[in-house]
């Protein structure tokens, strides 16, 4: 398979996390924990999106790196 230039892989570097029940700063340290996880790829150079969503209210929050 040979990588096509309109390929999302190669664009941004993407985490996704949910959390079944929990407050804002439950939300907020998975936020931090993920946007760590995009530590190692960082020399990439491309943007690192990060989303949190908390499913019992619901509340989702969004980062870029």
């Amino acid at each position: 398979d040979t990588a096509d230039a309109t390929d999302l892989e190669y664009k941004a570097r993407l985490e996704v996390s949910g959390i079944r029940r929990g407050d804002g700063r439950a939300v907020r340290a998975r936020m931090r924990q993920k946007l760590a996880q995009t530590d190692p790829s960082d020399p990439s150079g491309l943007p690192a999106y990060v989303i949190v969503v908390e499913f019992s209210r619901p509340q989702a929050e969004v980062g870029q790196k």
